[in-house]
């Protein structure tokens, strides 16, 4: 598209450019700066205030291989340490078992040395500001002040405890934090000595309960195997298995088994009428050998095997029980102390250069989330290119104060720089010609009358968008700068809401464009000149009561004033009344317009209706000027 002057300019894309960042640094870099210094003087504060705390570290090494003890007691088959297995032993160096224990032996050494504990001290100053502020809930729970003691003692310990496995190794590397180095150095002692004495003296334990089991069990299979031995004796004493040789006449051993009331297996039965059929038949209940029924015979072999199986039982428990024996009385283990913990001379926490640069890192971090979120939120003008980007409506200037010019301002100092503004601005074209914003005001000028030039346009109306004096000190300032280049320049006041402000140019009270339309007084007569720029004229409205707007009857008889005046005048400048005033009817006065945006006050939605209703009735806009003069 072309600008008011024809040139070609380029819309910007809706990409982020570098001119978009550097304008959102300029904008936002002092209140980051503010947040990282105020987070750079609280980490200042607490390291002022900040116990130190000094850090003692021993280190456990878990052994993969079985314990060697004397006497070639067998050893435990052991596995390689997995990564599940070493996080089991740190679990069990975090509990609360071990935390117990050492807290027991950390009160004894302190009351052998007559220190405190760090809950006790707390205790005796009485509670703090936070705890003041912030009261705790309180429990309807009673609690023993022993037990709330040792809790006490108990969670000192957690809270300072470390433990951590070194790279890949099986060694743990366990520290301890306190005010104390002596304390902390021998918390870690004692966490690790404490440790190995619990793991030896649950392997006693464990052999302990094994020999009692044992004891029990081999009693119960003494009893079993002496009942199975005692009825293979009773089995056997109610049999003979004796083989007799009647050959060779024995006949004595038969009489002694006659008179116990057993008969010869081989000798004739009595009875000579069965024997026949006895001895026909191939199945008979007696064997001629003499020995028992085969039924008799697995009933002994059942007896014998169980009596065996017993034996042999109670001899395997037996010989356990012997190999238990030895490791109650000498328990192993598989891990030792390797490093013990020395008293530190440094203090770990906190660490100064590390304190700062967070500090520094996180306020930074802060600080710029807020300007962010504070861009997102603030719809206010701040740049050329927002203006470019979303209204589609060319910047011909920016105008700037010294503050403004090298630093984001804040509200309250431009606050009190519109309090404090000098008159002196309404020429300072004239007074601050050297000044770097009497030079921006000249090349806007020149910008504004070589657009109006080109869009055939002779009167100008300067629209200030916030009801500020902005519109009304850049309306005479661009009069005064278009009258120094040798332009006959005009400058009309219809902003009712500054009245008398343009009459600070001329020392001469003029008659009013009041007494105009009232018929008193000629055009010719209401100009009043400018005692410095001879090419400068000034037709001041003089209204007596400023609350009172222009009718539509009266912007239409001022229009055709101007439109005379048109033809004695290269260019006439008309100071509008701000958008949030009865500027409508106003602008019906005028050929073209200049708004004038107010930088972090006029809010683009201002613009965007003022440009609006202008194209709507038919009113060049020749572009938008940024001001930051008050």
């Amino acid at each position: 598209m072309n600008d008011p002057i024809g040139r070609t300019v380029s819309l910007p894309s809706s990409e982020i450019t570098l001119a978009d960042i550097l304008a959102f640094v300029h904008r936002y870099w002092f209140l980051v700066g503010v947040v990282t210094a105020l987070a750079i003087t609280f980490a200042t504060i607490f390291l002022l205030y900040a116990k130190p705390k000094y850090t003692a570290s021993a280190q456990i090494l878990i052994e993969t291989g079985s314990a060697q003890v004397p006497m070639q007691l067998a050893s435990e088959s052991l596995i390689a340490l997995d990564t599940p297995q070493i996080e089991s032993q740190i679990a069990l160096l975090r509990s609360e078992q071990i935390a117990g224990k050492v807290a027991k032996l950390l009160e004894e050494h302190r009351k052998s040395a007559g220190a405190k504990s760090d809950a006790s001290k707390e205790e005796d100053a009485g509670p703090s500001w936070w705890s003041r502020l912030w009261p705790a809930s309180t429990s309807q729970i009673e609690v023993d002040p022993a037990v709330a003691k040792k809790n006490a003692q108990i969670q000192e310990i957690e809270a300072g405890m470390e433990v951590k496995r070194v790279g890949l190794s099986y060694a743990l590397d366990v520290s301890f934090q306190a005010t104390d180095p002596k304390i902390a150095a021998f918390v870690a002692n004692a966490i690790g000595d404490t440790y190995v004495q619990d793991s030896i003296a649950t392997r006693a334990e464990d052999a302990r309960r094994r020999g009692v089991w044992l004891e029990g069990r081999i009693e119960e299979l003494r009893h079993l195997m002496n009942e199975a031995a005692i009825a293979v004796q009773e089995f056997k004493a109610r049999r003979d298995y004796r083989i007799y040789d009647t050959d060779k006449g024995d006949q004595s051993a038969l009489k002694i088994e006659e008179d116990r009331g057993l008969q010869d297996p081989l000798a004739a039965p009595k009875n000579s009428d069965t024997q026949g059929a006895h001895s026909d038949k191939p199945g008979s209940s007696k064997s001629s050998s003499g020995l028992s029924s085969p039924a008799e015979m697995t009933s002994l072999e059942e007896l014998e095997s169980k009596s065996q199986t017993y034996r042999k039982l109670y001899e395997s428990y037996l010989q356990a029980y012997t190999d238990t024996i030895p490791k109650q009385s000498f328990p192993g283990t598989n891990a030792r102390v390797i490093t013990q913990a020395s008293v530190p001379m440094k203090k770990s926490s906190p660490k100064r250069l590390f304190t700062l640069v967070a500090a520094t890192f996180l306020g930074g971090l802060f600080g710029l989330g807020i300007a962010l979120v504070h861009s997102v939120l603030d719809t206010s003008l701040h740049s050329a290119n927002q203006m470019r980007r979303n209204l589609h409506i060319p910047v011909l200037g920016e105008v700037n104060n010294s503050l403004a010019r090298h630093a984001y301002v804040p509200s309250w100092l431009r606050k009190l720089r519109r309090i404090f503004a000098p008159p002196a601005a309404l020429d300072l074209v004239r007074h601050g010609a050297d000044s770097p914003a009497a030079r921006e005001m000249m090349a806007t000028a020149l910008s504004i009358k070589e657009a109006a030039a080109t869009r055939g346009s002779k009167i100008v109306g300067i629209l200030g968008i916030s009801p500020d004096r902005n519109g009304t000190l850049l309306s005479c300032n661009f009069a005064v700068a278009c009258a120094q280049i040798g332009a006959r320049t005009l400058l009309v006041e219809l902003n009712e809401k500054r009245h008398g402000m343009l009459s600070a140019l001329s020392p001469k009270g003029g008659e009013g464009l009041q007494k105009v339309l009232r018929g008193e007084i000629g055009i010719d007569a209401a100009l009043e000149p400018v005692p410095s720029e001879p090419a400068l004229q000034l037709l001041a409205a003089y209204q007596a009561n400023p609350d009172v707007a222009w009718t539509r009857e009266e912007v239409g008889i001022i229009r055709g004033y101007l439109e005379k005046l048109s033809n004695q005048f290269d260019l006439i400048f008309v100071d509008l009344p701000p958008k949030t005033s009865v500027v409508y009817p106003c602008a019906l006065a005028v050929d073209s317009v200049v708004l004038v945006g107010s930088a972090d006050r006029s809010k683009m939605s201002e613009i965007s209706d003022a440009a609006l209703f202008l194209r709507g009735v038919g009113k060049q806009i020749l572009g938008v000027v940024i001001s930051r003069l008050a």
